[in-house]
Protein backbone atom coordinates (compact mmCIF):
# COMPACT_ATOMS: atom_id res chain seq x y z
CA UNK A 1 0.00 0.00 0.00
CA UNK A 2 1.22 3.47 -0.94
CA UNK A 3 0.08 6.75 0.74
CA UNK A 4 1.19 10.10 -0.09
CA UNK A 5 3.81 12.17 2.60
CA UNK A 6 2.30 14.87 2.51
CA UNK A 7 5.25 18.02 2.89
CA UNK A 8 3.97 21.10 4.99
CA UNK A 9 5.59 24.30 5.43
CA UNK A 10 5.58 25.30 9.32
CA UNK A 11 4.21 28.81 8.62
CA UNK A 12 1.22 28.01 11.88
CA UNK A 13 1.66 26.88 15.81
CA UNK A 14 0.74 23.45 16.30
CA UNK A 15 -2.73 22.93 17.89
CA UNK A 16 -1.21 20.54 19.84
CA UNK A 17 0.46 20.13 23.29
CA UNK A 18 4.27 20.34 22.30
CA UNK A 19 5.10 24.04 20.93
CA UNK A 20 8.75 25.16 20.46
CA UNK A 21 9.68 28.65 20.10
CA UNK A 22 12.18 28.15 17.54
CA UNK A 23 13.07 26.73 14.16
CA UNK A 24 9.21 26.39 13.06
CA UNK A 25 9.88 27.08 9.76
CA UNK A 26 11.17 23.96 8.37
CA UNK A 27 9.41 21.66 6.12
CA UNK A 28 7.51 18.64 8.48
CA UNK A 29 6.43 15.24 6.75
CA UNK A 30 3.08 14.45 7.58
CA UNK A 31 2.95 10.74 7.73
CA UNK A 32 -0.48 9.19 7.77
CA UNK A 33 -1.05 5.39 9.54
CA UNK A 34 -4.54 5.10 8.22
CA UNK A 35 -5.94 2.81 5.51
CA UNK A 36 -6.19 -0.70 4.38
CA UNK A 37 -2.37 -2.72 4.18
CA UNK A 38 -2.29 -4.63 0.82
CA UNK A 39 1.32 -6.29 2.08
CA UNK A 40 1.64 -8.70 4.49
CA UNK A 41 3.96 -7.70 7.24
CA UNK A 42 6.22 -11.05 6.52
CA UNK A 43 6.78 -8.96 2.61
CA UNK A 44 8.30 -6.09 4.55
CA UNK A 45 9.92 -7.48 7.62
CA UNK A 46 12.80 -10.13 7.61
CA UNK A 47 13.13 -11.34 11.45
CA UNK A 48 15.59 -13.20 13.32
CA UNK A 49 15.92 -14.73 17.38
CA UNK A 50 18.20 -14.81 19.91
CA UNK A 51 17.50 -17.23 22.87
CA UNK A 52 18.90 -15.30 25.95
CA UNK A 53 20.91 -17.83 28.59
CA UNK A 54 18.66 -18.68 32.04
CA UNK A 55 20.70 -19.23 35.54
CA UNK A 56 20.72 -17.91 38.78
CA UNK A 57 22.80 -14.66 38.24
CA UNK A 58 20.65 -13.60 35.21
CA UNK A 59 17.06 -13.95 35.45
CA UNK A 60 14.84 -10.93 33.70
CA UNK A 61 11.81 -10.06 34.68
CA UNK A 62 10.62 -7.60 32.62
CA UNK A 63 12.94 -5.67 30.11
CA UNK A 64 12.65 -2.45 29.58
CA UNK A 65 15.32 -0.94 27.29
CA UNK A 66 18.33 -3.01 25.15
CA UNK A 67 21.30 -1.68 23.87
CA UNK A 68 23.74 -3.04 21.46
CA UNK A 69 27.04 -2.17 20.97
CA UNK A 70 29.48 -4.34 19.40
CA UNK A 71 28.32 -7.82 19.61
CA UNK A 72 27.51 -7.03 23.04
CA UNK A 73 23.58 -6.40 24.35
CA UNK A 74 23.17 -4.36 27.41
CA UNK A 75 19.61 -5.05 29.39
CA UNK A 76 17.96 -3.15 31.81
CA UNK A 77 15.23 -4.91 34.19
CA UNK A 78 13.77 -1.83 35.17
CA UNK A 79 11.11 -3.09 37.15
CA UNK A 80 11.31 -6.62 38.84
CA UNK A 81 14.89 -7.64 38.94
CA UNK A 82 15.68 -3.87 38.75
CA UNK A 83 19.15 -4.39 37.79
CA UNK A 84 21.32 -4.25 34.26
CA UNK A 85 22.97 -7.26 32.67
CA UNK A 86 25.20 -7.74 29.48
CA UNK A 87 24.74 -10.70 27.07
CA UNK A 88 27.07 -11.24 24.46
CA UNK A 89 26.18 -12.44 20.52
CA UNK A 90 25.29 -15.82 20.87
CA UNK A 91 23.08 -14.76 23.98
CA UNK A 92 25.68 -15.66 26.52
CA UNK A 93 25.27 -13.97 30.13
CA UNK A 94 28.22 -11.85 30.58
CA UNK A 95 27.90 -10.13 33.89
CA UNK A 96 25.79 -7.84 35.69
CA UNK A 97 26.81 -4.07 35.74
CA UNK A 98 26.94 -2.55 39.37
CA UNK A 99 25.34 -3.29 42.33
CA UNK A 100 21.65 -2.75 44.26
CA UNK A 101 22.43 -0.23 46.76
CA UNK A 102 22.99 3.42 48.36
CA UNK A 103 26.93 3.27 47.74
CA UNK A 104 28.66 4.92 45.41
CA UNK A 105 28.60 3.08 42.32
CA UNK A 106 25.65 1.79 43.36
CA UNK A 107 21.44 2.08 42.25
CA UNK A 108 18.07 1.51 43.55
CA UNK A 109 15.33 1.77 40.93
CA UNK A 110 17.55 2.19 37.02
CA UNK A 111 15.71 3.82 34.67
CA UNK A 112 17.65 3.70 31.46
CA UNK A 113 21.00 2.77 29.93
CA UNK A 114 23.46 5.02 28.28
CA UNK A 115 26.49 3.72 26.02
CA UNK A 116 29.31 5.77 24.44
CA UNK A 117 31.42 3.87 22.47
CA UNK A 118 33.90 6.62 21.73
CA UNK A 119 34.58 7.38 25.75
CA UNK A 120 34.20 3.82 26.42
CA UNK A 121 31.33 4.27 29.44
CA UNK A 122 28.31 2.64 29.80
CA UNK A 123 25.80 4.75 32.09
CA UNK A 124 22.56 3.82 34.61
CA UNK A 125 20.28 6.29 35.28
CA UNK A 126 19.00 5.87 38.43
CA UNK A 127 15.68 9.20 39.31
CA UNK A 128 15.37 7.45 43.15
CA UNK A 129 19.01 8.86 43.67
CA UNK A 130 18.97 11.49 41.31
CA UNK A 131 22.54 10.14 40.19
CA UNK A 132 24.08 9.14 36.56
CA UNK A 133 26.47 6.05 37.71
CA UNK A 134 28.96 5.41 34.70
CA UNK A 135 31.30 2.21 34.12
CA UNK A 136 33.61 1.04 32.18
CA UNK A 137 32.75 -0.89 28.66
CA UNK A 138 36.06 -2.74 29.20
CA UNK A 139 35.50 -4.72 32.53
CA UNK A 140 32.25 -2.56 33.72
CA UNK A 141 33.96 -1.17 36.64
CA UNK A 142 32.55 1.59 38.44
CA UNK A 143 34.11 5.08 37.25
CA UNK A 144 32.45 7.89 38.29
CA UNK A 145 28.63 9.29 39.20
CA UNK A 146 27.09 12.64 39.40
CA UNK A 147 23.75 14.10 40.51
CA UNK A 148 21.12 14.96 38.63
CA UNK A 149 19.48 18.66 39.67
CA UNK A 150 16.82 17.69 38.01
CA UNK A 151 13.97 15.34 37.83
CA UNK A 152 14.60 12.94 34.84
CA UNK A 153 14.87 9.48 33.96
CA UNK A 154 15.96 8.98 30.09
CA UNK A 155 18.57 10.76 28.33
CA UNK A 156 20.86 10.47 24.99
CA UNK A 157 24.30 11.77 23.88
CA UNK A 158 23.76 14.74 22.25
CA UNK A 159 27.61 15.26 21.42
CA UNK A 160 30.84 14.45 23.05
CA UNK A 161 30.45 17.12 25.37
CA UNK A 162 26.58 16.77 25.81
CA UNK A 163 23.63 14.80 27.07
CA UNK A 164 20.46 15.23 25.74
CA UNK A 165 17.45 14.59 28.74
CA UNK A 166 13.77 13.71 28.58
CA UNK A 167 12.62 15.21 31.82
CA UNK A 168 9.32 14.79 34.02
CA UNK A 169 6.76 17.80 32.94
CA UNK A 170 6.98 18.75 36.69
CA UNK A 171 10.23 20.89 37.24
CA UNK A 172 8.14 23.67 39.15
CA UNK A 173 6.31 26.80 37.90
CA UNK A 174 5.96 27.18 34.25
CA UNK A 175 6.64 27.49 31.79
CA UNK A 176 7.67 23.55 31.34
CA UNK A 177 10.22 21.56 28.81
CA UNK A 178 10.75 18.23 27.88
CA UNK A 179 14.49 18.38 27.09
CA UNK A 180 17.26 19.77 29.04
CA UNK A 181 20.71 20.15 27.62
CA UNK A 182 23.37 19.83 29.95
CA UNK A 183 27.26 19.46 29.72
CA UNK A 184 28.44 15.46 31.05
CA UNK A 185 28.46 16.60 34.58
CA UNK A 186 24.52 17.28 34.07
CA UNK A 187 24.61 20.83 34.39
CA UNK A 188 21.69 22.45 33.01
CA UNK A 189 22.39 24.58 29.75
CA UNK A 190 19.10 25.05 27.96
CA UNK A 191 15.86 24.29 28.05
CA UNK A 192 13.77 22.76 24.71
CA UNK A 193 10.67 21.83 23.90
CA UNK A 194 7.99 23.98 25.85
CA UNK A 195 5.04 21.99 26.83
CA UNK A 196 1.32 23.88 27.09
CA UNK A 197 0.26 21.25 29.28
CA UNK A 198 1.51 18.68 32.02
CA UNK A 199 0.26 15.93 33.83
CA UNK A 200 1.62 13.15 36.24
CA UNK A 201 -0.92 10.71 34.56
CA UNK A 202 0.26 9.65 31.42
CA UNK A 203 -0.41 5.91 28.89
CA UNK A 204 2.45 4.64 27.18
CA UNK A 205 5.65 4.76 27.56
CA UNK A 206 7.65 7.17 29.42
CA UNK A 207 10.71 6.87 26.99
CA UNK A 208 10.39 9.64 24.47
CA UNK A 209 14.04 10.54 23.03
CA UNK A 210 16.15 8.56 21.32
CA UNK A 211 19.60 8.62 18.63
CA UNK A 212 20.15 7.70 15.45
CA UNK A 213 23.04 8.39 13.40
CA UNK A 214 24.66 10.67 16.39
CA UNK A 215 21.48 13.09 15.44
CA UNK A 216 18.92 12.76 18.79
CA UNK A 217 14.60 13.29 18.60
CA UNK A 218 12.25 13.62 20.85
CA UNK A 219 8.42 13.65 21.31
CA UNK A 220 5.82 14.32 24.46
CA UNK A 221 2.80 12.59 25.65
CA UNK A 222 0.57 15.25 24.07
CA UNK A 223 1.24 15.66 20.64
CA UNK A 224 1.57 13.68 17.86
CA UNK A 225 5.32 15.24 16.26
CA UNK A 226 8.75 13.99 16.40
CA UNK A 227 11.35 16.47 17.06
CA UNK A 228 15.03 16.50 16.33
CA UNK A 229 17.05 18.18 19.11
CA UNK A 230 19.92 19.94 18.88
CA UNK A 231 22.35 21.77 21.46
CA UNK A 232 20.01 25.17 21.49
CA UNK A 233 16.92 24.25 19.48
CA UNK A 234 14.34 22.04 18.45
CA UNK A 235 12.87 21.09 14.74
CA UNK A 236 9.96 19.46 13.71
CA UNK A 237 10.47 16.10 11.84
CA UNK A 238 7.65 14.05 11.69
CA UNK A 239 3.84 14.42 12.09
CA UNK A 240 1.96 11.75 13.08
CA UNK A 241 -1.73 10.93 11.85
CA UNK A 242 -3.63 8.15 11.97
CA UNK A 243 -6.13 7.72 9.62
CA UNK A 244 -9.47 8.27 11.18
CA UNK A 245 -8.64 8.41 14.66
CA UNK A 246 -7.59 11.75 15.78
CA UNK A 247 -4.60 12.16 18.45
CA UNK A 248 -5.97 14.41 21.32
CA UNK A 249 -5.93 18.12 21.17
CA UNK A 250 -4.69 20.67 23.58
CA UNK A 251 -8.44 21.28 23.87
CA UNK A 252 -9.05 18.04 25.19
CA UNK A 253 -5.85 17.91 27.20
CA UNK A 254 -6.63 21.01 29.13
CA UNK A 255 -10.12 20.05 30.02
CA UNK A 256 -10.30 16.74 31.07
CA UNK A 257 -6.58 17.19 32.51
CA UNK A 258 -7.43 20.39 34.26
CA UNK A 259 -6.44 21.28 37.88
CA UNK A 260 -3.75 18.06 37.37
CA UNK A 261 -7.41 15.75 37.38
CA UNK A 262 -6.78 11.95 36.08
CA UNK A 263 -7.98 12.11 32.23
CA UNK A 264 -7.18 8.17 31.45
CA UNK A 265 -10.04 6.78 31.63
CA UNK A 266 -11.70 9.57 29.65
CA UNK A 267 -9.33 8.89 26.94
CA UNK A 268 -9.50 5.43 27.07
CA UNK A 269 -13.24 5.68 26.88
CA UNK A 270 -12.45 7.98 23.51
CA UNK A 271 -12.30 7.17 20.07
CA UNK A 272 -8.54 9.14 20.39
CA UNK A 273 -5.40 7.57 19.62
CA UNK A 274 -5.04 6.75 23.52
CA UNK A 275 -0.99 6.85 22.81
CA UNK A 276 2.10 6.09 20.68
CA UNK A 277 5.86 5.24 20.22
CA UNK A 278 8.54 5.89 18.20
CA UNK A 279 10.94 3.45 17.39
CA UNK A 280 13.76 4.50 14.07
CA UNK A 281 16.36 2.63 12.16
CA UNK A 282 18.36 4.12 8.79
CA UNK A 283 15.62 2.69 6.78
CA UNK A 284 11.85 2.60 8.74
CA UNK A 285 10.20 4.28 11.32
CA UNK A 286 8.24 1.88 13.40
CA UNK A 287 5.28 4.02 15.37
CA UNK A 288 2.98 1.68 17.69
CA UNK A 289 -0.09 3.35 18.79
CA UNK A 290 -3.49 2.17 20.57
CA UNK A 291 -6.97 3.31 20.31
CA UNK A 292 -10.15 1.82 21.10
CA UNK A 293 -8.77 -1.05 23.06
CA UNK A 294 -6.38 -2.11 19.66
CA UNK A 295 -3.01 -1.73 19.55
CA UNK A 296 -1.49 -1.07 15.99
CA UNK A 297 2.08 -0.80 14.32
CA UNK A 298 2.60 1.92 11.97
CA UNK A 299 5.77 1.18 9.71
CA UNK A 300 7.02 3.70 7.14
CA UNK A 301 9.70 3.19 4.89
CA UNK A 302 11.79 6.16 4.25
CA UNK A 303 13.54 4.69 1.19
CA UNK A 304 10.65 4.17 -0.58
CA UNK A 305 8.21 5.91 1.09
CA UNK A 306 5.83 3.78 1.48
CA UNK A 307 3.64 3.53 4.94
CA UNK A 308 2.30 0.55 6.50
CA UNK A 309 -0.70 -0.21 8.84
CA UNK A 310 -1.15 -3.41 10.90
CA UNK A 311 -3.29 -4.16 14.31
CA UNK A 312 -1.32 -6.46 16.43
CA UNK A 313 -3.30 -9.34 16.17
CA UNK A 314 -2.49 -9.29 12.33
CA UNK A 315 1.28 -8.64 12.42
CA UNK A 316 1.49 -11.29 15.15
CA UNK A 317 -0.40 -14.10 12.71
CA UNK A 318 1.59 -12.99 9.65
CA UNK A 319 4.92 -12.64 10.80
CA UNK A 320 4.12 -16.25 12.91
CA UNK A 321 5.67 -15.04 16.36
CA UNK A 322 2.85 -15.65 18.27
CA UNK A 323 2.62 -12.50 20.78
CA UNK A 324 4.51 -9.33 19.35
CA UNK A 325 4.94 -6.24 21.41
CA UNK A 326 6.69 -3.17 21.08
CA UNK A 327 10.17 -2.54 20.71
CA UNK A 328 12.41 -2.07 23.48
CA UNK A 329 15.22 -1.13 21.51
CA UNK A 330 17.32 -1.05 18.00
CA UNK A 331 20.30 -2.44 17.20
CA UNK A 332 23.29 -0.26 15.64
CA UNK A 333 23.15 -2.45 12.33
CA UNK A 334 19.13 -1.20 12.28
CA UNK A 335 17.08 -4.20 13.58
CA UNK A 336 13.98 -3.48 15.94
CA UNK A 337 14.26 -5.58 19.41
CA UNK A 338 11.08 -7.33 20.76
CA UNK A 339 11.01 -9.72 23.72
CA UNK A 340 9.08 -13.51 23.66
CA UNK A 341 8.46 -15.20 26.30
CA UNK A 342 8.91 -19.00 25.86
CA UNK A 343 6.28 -20.11 28.48
CA UNK A 344 3.84 -18.25 26.47
CA UNK A 345 4.84 -19.40 23.43
CA UNK A 346 4.57 -22.87 25.09
CA UNK A 347 0.94 -22.13 25.57
CA UNK A 348 0.25 -20.83 22.61
CA UNK A 349 1.92 -23.69 20.63
CA UNK A 350 0.22 -25.84 22.90
CA UNK A 351 -3.42 -24.52 21.43
CA UNK A 352 -2.58 -24.85 17.63
CA UNK A 353 -0.79 -21.77 16.80
CA UNK A 354 1.99 -22.11 13.84
CA UNK A 355 5.01 -20.59 14.65
CA UNK A 356 7.93 -19.37 12.59
CA UNK A 357 9.84 -22.99 12.70
CA UNK A 358 13.15 -21.49 13.48
CA UNK A 359 11.19 -19.65 16.68
CA UNK A 360 9.26 -22.98 17.82
CA UNK A 361 12.42 -25.15 17.47
CA UNK A 362 13.93 -21.96 20.17
CA UNK A 363 10.68 -22.80 22.24
CA UNK A 364 11.00 -26.24 22.26
CA UNK A 365 14.75 -26.03 24.15
CA UNK A 366 13.30 -23.44 26.52
CA UNK A 367 11.56 -24.45 29.56
CA UNK A 368 8.37 -22.39 30.59
CA UNK A 369 10.37 -19.59 33.07
CA UNK A 370 13.23 -19.20 30.68
CA UNK A 371 14.79 -15.69 30.13
CA UNK A 372 13.08 -13.69 27.16
CA UNK A 373 14.09 -14.44 23.37
CA UNK A 374 15.07 -11.84 21.68
CA UNK A 375 13.22 -10.80 18.22
CA UNK A 376 14.81 -9.20 15.78
CA UNK A 377 12.91 -7.21 12.73
CA UNK A 378 14.37 -4.92 9.83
Amino acid sequence: MKKTIFILSILFAFSACTHPAKDMDEELAVIDFGGNVQNSASDILSLSFLKLQTSDNCLLGAVSQIRELKGYYYLLDAFVSRKAYVFDKQGNFVTMIGNTGNAPGEYISPSSLLVDEVKGILSVVDPSQHKIINYSLDDYHFLSESKIPFSSSFVEKLSDNELAWYVSDYQGDAPHYGVYVTDNDVQTKKKLLELEFVSAYKLGMNRKIYSLDHSVYAYSHYSPVLYHVQSDSVSPVYEFRFGKYQYPSLDFFQKEGANFKNYINVLMESSYVNFYEVFESERLLCVPYFVEQTMYFGFYDKDSGRIYNYEQKDIQEQLQVGAFSSPVGVTSDGRFVSLLRPGLLKEMKGKGIVLNKDLAKLVDESNEDDNPILLFLH
